[in-house]
C-alpha cells in the first residue's frame, strides 16, 4: 500500500499543508500539548472552516473544561456574556450557569463541564458531545452583535474517551 512507503506516510502532512489547518481539524483529535515544563496536558480539539476552535481539557484537579477560541482578527467575546451551547436538537445551555463561572479573555471563553470523581463524571453536555452530530455555540461579539459557530462531532467520542480515560463513566446529570 502507498501508506506503507515513506512518501505515503507524508501524504496526510502534505494534504494538511495544501488544504490548510481546518482540513486537518475536520474531526476531533486527542492531542498532547507540551507546556514550558515539558508536561503534556490532555486536550481534545476540533476546528472549523471559519478558523474557530473548540477544545476540551482535563485539568490537573480532574476538572473537565471547555474552551471556545475565536479565529484571529478583530472579533472578541463580549466580556459580560458567556456563549450558549446546542448539540443537535437539544435545548440551548447557558454555559455560565451550567457548572460555574465562564471566563472570557478576548478570543477565548472557558467554562466547566464537571469534575471526575471516583471514575465518573456527571455531565449531560459531555454525553451529548460524545453522542451527537454537531455542536453550535451562540455568543455576543464585543461591539458587533451576535454570532454563532458550528463544529462537527465526528470522532468526538473517541477523542473525549482518550482525554477522560477509558475507565471514566460519563453520565447524564
Amino acid at each position: 500500500m502507498i501508506t506503507d512507503t515513506p512518501v505515503g506516510r507524508l501524504l496526510p502532512l502534505l494534504a494538511g499543508l495544501l488544504l490548510g489547518p481546518p482540513a486537518l481539524q475536520a474531526q476531533w483529535q486527542a492531542v498532547d500539548v507540551a507546556d514550558g515544563n515539558g508536561a503534556a496536558p490532555p486536550l481534545a480539539v476540533v476546528g472549523n472552516p471559519a478558523g474557530d476552535r473548540f477544545e476540551v481539557r482535563r485539568e490537573d484537579d480532574d476538572t473537565i473544561t471547555g474552551h471556545l477560541v475565536l479565529r484571529e482578527g478583530f472579533e472578541t467575546f463580549h466580556p459580560d456574556h458567556c456563549p450558549t451551547l446546542v448539540v443537535d436538537m437539544s435545548p440551548a445551555v447557558a454555559l455560565a450557569a451550567h457548572n460555574g463561572p465562564c471566563l472570557i479573555d478576548g478570543h477565548r471563553a472557558g467554562f466547566v463541564f464537571g469534575t471526575i470523581t471516583g471514575e465518573r463524571i456527571p455531565s449531560t453536555q459531555l454525553v451529548r458531545l460524545m453522542d451527537g452530530q454537531q455542536v453550535v455555540f451562540r455568543f455576543h461579539v464585543d461591539g458587533r452583535g451576535y454570532r454563532e459557530t458550528r463544529f462537527p462531532l465526528r470522532n468526538s467520542k473517541n477523542a473525549l474517551t482518550e482525554l477522560l480515560g477509558t475507565g471514566v463513566a460519563v453520565e447524564i446529570r
